[in-house]
């Protein structure tokens, strides 16, 4: 079978990163099958687009993932999919809890063919299989004989190969500035941002959060070994092809087992693995000043910190009174102060080439639009290099007036110190309240 893997844009956004679940359901395809990539965000296509594709390139199996935000792109492509005359099979946590709906058992239209439940690793080669059979099963679980739900050992990961995959439709460097890098100097050919996961899971099980519903509460780690020839083997695509390849570890808490992370962190340095790499860590993680300084001696450059709010009473209320407002500026201050970036100051100040660091925060999801008002104070106060504030939001409800509430508050203020909007009106084309 030739079997085409679609990962969806929202239809809005771009992300900047592939996602990772195409290249390890490629990895786990049994032999025999040929598989292609498209990613939404990198490859725009709409859905007389895509029929267009399976019908020429012979397309017999597609395989959509998808988050609730992508979750209505998505439906689109695979309803124009299955009017093409291709099976569908969709995955990923939207449809893990909504199965029903992509399966038209809701009274709503069927989207799917088939819906993987949970992580796919074990259940992805039977669904090739069934297809190959045209005997596609409506729902593949992750589970034993008894109906028991089974979360796959990490131990014994598939070898992703990064230094033969087809990467060029994530290539981050538009043609326009080819020209312009060149005399940087060499290396800047290409600029890729690649998910990597070292481990699944996480035990604090945030209100807000779907991680823990879909992973599990108990932590899953690949051997350092595997984690650190991978990136080794990314290192030398970037080497070969003179071009640049930064990492990001999308495990949803990098540093949740603070032992196996810094032993994860030294092989890395001893192995000479360093590449430049992004993570989210958890706010009270990075108290520990040795894991800071072996964020950085280990090719860290950025950090995303969910810190949700800056009210103890909102923490409580999801979960994540493990957050504590009053660490913050401590927190970010050792990140700023440890290597070579201000971020304090909102700029990169380089010393010793071999020392610059740079960190960024994800400060303050915010619950309130008043609340957004002082987490964008707080940002001033510390003036950071970047930050970003949320709405909680629960679904469905009025998206539209959240949105432009929270604006209204939060604009002024940002504005105040010529920080860069990301004006969410555009998207939202009524007026907002009060304009």
């Amino acid at each position: 079978m030739k079997i085409l893997l679609y990962n969806p844009d929202n239809g809005v956004t771009r992300n900047f990163m592939p996602h990772l679940w195409m290249f390890l359901l490629q990895s786990l395809t049994p032999a025999g099958h040929e598989v292609v990539l498209i990613d939404g965000n990198a490859q725009p296509m709409d859905e007389a687009g895509i029929a267009s594709y399976v019908r020429e390139q012979k397309i017999d199996l597609v395989g959509i993932g998808a988050m609730t935000r992508m979750i209505a792109k998505a439906y689109r492509m695979a309803d124009a999919v299955r009017a093409a005359g291709v099976p569908v099979v969709m995955g990923g946590p939207h449809v893990t809890e909504m199965a029903d709906e992509a399966l038209g058992r809701d009274g709503g239209p069927r989207h799917a063919d088939a819906v993987a439940l949970g992580e796919a690793d074990e259940t992805w080669p039977r669904i090739v299989e069934d297809a190959a059979r045209g005997e596609l099963k409506d729902i593949y679980a992750p589970v034993d004989a008894a109906g028991k739900e089974l979360k796959p050992s990490l131990k014994q990961y598939p070898v992703i190969p990064w230094d033969t995959i087809d990467l060029k439709q994530f290539n981050l460097v538009p043609k326009s500035a080819k020209r312009w890098l060149q005399k940087i100097g060499e290396g800047w050919g290409t600029f890729r941002i690649v998910p990597v996961e070292s481990g699944r899971g996480c035990p604090y099980g945030c209100e807000f959060c779907t991680v823990t519903g879909f992973f599990g509460d108990s932590i899953r780690f690949r051997t350092n070994e595997s984690v650190v020839n991978e990136l080794l083997l990314l290192k030398a695509r970037a080497k070969k092809e003179l071009g640049q390849i930064a990492v990001f570890f999308i495990d949803d808490n990098f540093a949740i087992n603070l032992k196996r992370t810094k032993s994860l962190l030294r092989d890395i340095i001893a192995a000479g693995a360093q590449v430049n790499w992004v993570a989210q860590i958890s706010a009270n993680l990075l108290r520990d000043q040795e894991l800071v300084d072996l964020i950085a001696a280990s090719g860290g450059k950025w950090v995303f910190i969910g810190m949700e709010s800056i009210d103890p009473a909102n923490l409580k209320d999801v979960n994540k009174g493990f957050n504590k407002p009053e660490e913050y500026a401590a927190v970010l201050q050792r990140l700023a102060t440890a290597r070579a970036v201000d971020l304090l100051r909102g700029r990169y100040r380089r010393r010793r080439r071999e020392e610059a660091v740079a960190w960024e925060d994800h400060p303050a999801a915010a619950t309130t639009p008043g609340e957004c008002a002082e987490a964008a104070e707080l940002s001033e106060r510390l003036r950071l290099a970047l930050a970003r504030s949320f709405l909680r939001y629960s679904i469905p409800g009025d998206l539209e007036a959240a949105v432009h509430a929270a604006m209204n508050v939060i604009e002024p203020v940002l504005q105040a110190r010529d920080t860069e909007i990301l004006r969410l009106r555009r998207l939202m084309p009524a007026k907002r309240p009060g304009r």
